[in-house]
């Protein structure tokens, strides 16, 4: 296992193949063949996972575990003069709560036991679906935002912080009444 290590590794950190294969010669590691053969398994193992669930989600997630999922905008505009450099995309991070419903890589060695995967050098294409988005474009007149019943805070959270706003303001207002020598009672 130590010199398929060694492949992967030092092909990840420099994508050199001669350095790869010299380690090779040297006993150290695994062919250059055999570190993209085994590259391209995982990925393809990983697009097939994909394509067999319907949803992009990171291999090492395990089923029927809480997720939190976070998205931001990334917007890139340097300048306004120009449209070539700009950027426009949404970021998006799954972070999974471990528990003890599956092992990490169980899903994944499923797909890596399959026999197609493993002689081939070539990633699969993913589905256009996948890396294609298309445009969208929301016309402000037909906003119809849900709607919620009632308050959206407690009721009992919005008269806690109405009460101590109250307090607040009648104590300044009462400073605000008194001479200088009797404020410095009240601080």
């Amino acid at each position: 296992m130590l010199p398929l290590y060694m492949g992967l590794t030092v092909h990840n950190k420099t994508r050199r193949k001669d350095l790869v294969d010299v380690l090779y010669e040297k006993g150290l590691s695994v062919s250059y063949d055999r570190v993209l053969n085994v590259s391209s398994s995982v990925a393809n193992a990983d697009i097939s996972m994909y394509e067999d669930s319907g949803v992009v989600c990171p291999s090492v997630i395990q089923e029927n575990g809480f997720i939190t999922g976070y998205l931001d905008n990334i917007d890139h505009n340097p300048t306004s003069a120009t449209a070539n450099d700009s950027f426009h995309g949404t970021a998006i991070s799954l972070t999974q709560h471990h528990s003890q419903v599956q092992s990490e890589h169980q899903i994944l060695q499923n797909y890596l036991l399959n026999q197609s995967f493993v002689k081939s050098k070539e990633i699969k294409e993913l589905p256009e679906n996948y890396t294609e988005v298309p445009p969208v474009a929301v016309s402000h007149s037909h906003i119809n935002p849900p709607v919620i019943q009632g308050c959206s805070l407690p009721p009992t959270l919005q008269i806690e912080s109405d009460q101590s706003q109250y307090e607040w303001l009648n104590h300044v207002n009462e400073l605000y009444s008194m001479n200088s020598n009797d404020k410095t009672y009240l601080l």
